[in-house]
């Protein structure tokens, strides 16, 4: 059982830091000659750290464009039948919230650490910015925010990180505002009195700053995060109904740094907890999500592309440098036989195009040019291997680079291209699923959580009434009924749309649209000539191979497909006008089908709709722009 006291659990937090340390020991390095020793003014490292051939700064600026280009857009589906309008709805607060929130901007620094070795996103509700934060109950919103691969720490035991036991991360504040954030929210249980006895600035290493940083000191203080998954607390246990599922495990806080007792001597604070061990309202899979590009057997920290080929990228530089080096020695020089000492002093004196009476004899032994020093053939040749193997590791190619040098053909050059697509495409499926994973958190904030309220686009809200989707349960009402089946977030598919991250060519994006164009122009009238066929199927392959998912749903294939079954394409109709007029009672006409009554207001998926008016009153219609609840309107 994981330790539920602070004096065991905090050795394993320790164990924890020593096991995290030993995979991220070399990337401080990487770093630095990622960024060159000119982005510090480190001139005197020049010898030691420059890397001729900046290899991590080439692959940087390569996969970025590809992997962050913009904030992501979501596709939501619904599992159960009568779901499709609260996942629709569900997308569009997905979108909006990933504008309000500017997620690109931590997935992008989440992804400079995931091309390095690993990133890590944390999901936390934050008060909104138009909002009181000390206030009672503010409005909040979900936020993603890049959390430092140094500062996260895993169960040292696990294989998995999703099998983890304990996820933890180090969070730093300034002793002064942590007491006054204490005292002005006591329901947080922190103990003011532990953060008084604490002695400041202690722990600071732990937060990866710069150790020759000269900045004074802030008084601060440093602690631990804890997240138990298999902690239950009294108080989420009591907890009943469709809420308990809400909180899952518990978190703690235990304290870095040392106090000092009347004696002199200083104690970890490690044997207590600064703050009262609370339930975590949020999924079951935790407040993290981990963006790793390779897997490692038997270890929970993934593979970094650049961690990985730092070998490589080592013995490049390494041969470069000596390559470089001699060709700073190569020399061309003049000499002279001693036995005509005025020939050079001749050669030296005459300029270019003048002429000059010298003896003829033997002036091919008396005066050579000599070239000393200088890159060998074998160097260059080592260089180019080296330098190909480093490429073909990263899926990187003169292509991807945007050099044309002709020496392959097109057919090797299309070879080599596709290989790194390959693995290009890998590094975007692995970056996207750890970002999705952090949205998914995001998504189950604002489904279950009554401070989130997002409002909808002004056609979803003049279609459907709903102007503000907000989460939660339902409130007792006279005027609500139960409806079943019951929607929940685990009801909903989440997925990222289709390069909503990355930057698309755009002569490929346009004449991508056009295909689909075409191909909807001219398959529209096969569509109402054979209604009975599987042509949502249809559209939808061809979407996936175009990578536009659920291109039949997007085009309406199963509207045009009823409306043919029902004969109220403009042909059928025109065809039936046509029979009318010339009185041939032989063409039936079609039967009109009932169209739905509008629909007067719109509940959330929590088991509640609003009750119809009586007959002999009319209900008023409801307004556009107007709020409805996840489980209940307003």
């Amino acid at each position: 059982m994981i330790p539920r006291d602070p004096e065991r659990l905090f050795p394993l937090l320790e164990a924890s830091e020593a096991q995290r340390k030993k995979h991220r020991e070399s990337v401080p390095g990487m770093v630095r000659r990622f960024h060159a020793p000119w982005y510090r003014g480190d001139g005197p490292a020049l010898d030691e750290e420059y890397d001729p051939a900046n290899g991590a700064y080439q692959y940087v600026s390569l996969m970025l464009s590809v992997l962050v280009w913009d904030n992501p857009r979501f596709m939501a589906k619904s599992k159960r039948p009568g779901g499709e309008i609260w996942a629709e709805a569900m997308r569009h607060a997905m979108d909006r919230w990933a504008v309000d929130t500017d997620v690109q901007e931590a997935d992008e620094a989440a992804t400079m650490d995931f091309l390095f070795s690993y990133g890590v996103l944390l999901t936390e509700m934050e008060p909104t910015p138009d909002q009181d934060p000390t206030g009672k109950d503010p409005r909040k919103r979900p936020v993603v925010n890049r959390l430092d691969p140094d500062r996260f720490g895993l169960d040292p035991l696990c294989t998995n990180f999703r099998a983890s036991r304990i996820m933890f991360h180090t969070w730093v504040r300034d002793r002064d505002e942590l007491i006054e954030h204490a005292r002005e929210h006591p329901e947080e249980g922190w103990d003011i009195e532990a953060l008084r006895q604490m002695s400041g600035d202690v722990g600071t290493e732990k937060l990866g700053r710069d150790k020759e940083d000269q900045t004074p000191k802030r008084d601060e203080i440093v602690g631990y995060q804890v997240w138990v998954p298999e902690w239950e607390t009294a108080e989420a246990a009591k907890v009943k109904g469709r809420d308990r599922f809400k909180f899952n495990g518990t978190l703690v806080d235990l304290a870095v740094a040392a106090r000092t007792s009347w004696t002199g001597r200083s104690s970890m604070l490690g044997s207590k907890f600064i703050r009262k061990p609370r339930p975590f309202f949020g999924p079951a899979w935790g407040p993290y999500a981990l963006l790793g590009a390779y897997k490692v057997p038997g270890s929970p920290y993934p593979l970094g592309p650049l961690t990985a080929t730092e070998g490589q990228n080592r013995e490049l530089n390494a041969h470069k440098r000596a390559g470089l080096d001699s060709a700073r020695n190569r020399k061309r020089i003049l000499l002279g036989s001693d036995k005509d000492t005025t020939l050079v002093d001749t050669v030296l004196d005459t300029r270019d195009g003048e002429a000059a009476v010298v003896k003829m004899d033997n002036l091919d032994r008396n005066l050579r040019e000599v070239e000393i020093g200088g890159m060998t053939d074998e160097q260059r040749l080592a260089i180019l291997g080296l330098q190909g193997d480093f490429d073909n590791a990263l899926g990187m190619n003169d292509a991807k680079r945007g050099e044309v040098t002709g020496i392959g053909t097109a057919t090797e050059n299309a070879i080599a291209d596709a290989s790194g697509n390959q693995r290009t495409s890998w590094i975007k499926k692995r970056k996207r699923k750890g970002l999705l994973d952090a949205c998914r958190t995001a998504a189950w904030y604002i489904w279950n959580s009554e401070a989130v309220r997002i409002p909808m686009p002004e056609e979803f809200a003049a279609q459907t009434g709903m102007g503000e989707f907000q989460g939660g349960e339902p409130e007792e009402d006279e005027d609500s009924i139960e409806v079943k089946p019951d929607i929940t977030f685990e009801d909903l598919e989440l997925d990222l749309e289709a390069l909503s991250t990355e930057r698309v060519d755009e002569g490929v994006a346009q004449a991508r649209a056009m295909q689909v164009f075409n191909l909807a122009a001219t398959a529209m009238p096969v569509v109402g000539m054979f209604p009975m066929a599987g042509w949502k199927e249809a559209f939808d392959a061809v979407g996936d191979a175009m990578n536009m998912p659920d291109l039949g749903t997007k085009l309406g294939i199963e509207r045009v497909q009823a409306a043919a079954m029902n004969g109220e394409l403009p042909e059928q109709q025109a065809a039936a006008a046509e029979a009318e007029m010339s009185g041939d009672k032989a063409t039936p006409k079609p039967a009109k089908p009932s169209q739905p009554k509008p629909v007067q207001s719109m509940a959330r998926p929590g088991n509640r709709i609003q009750r119809p008016a009586p007959k002999p009153t009319k209900a008023p219609q409801k307004q556009q722009g107007q709020k409805a609840r996840m489980s209940g309107v307003r």
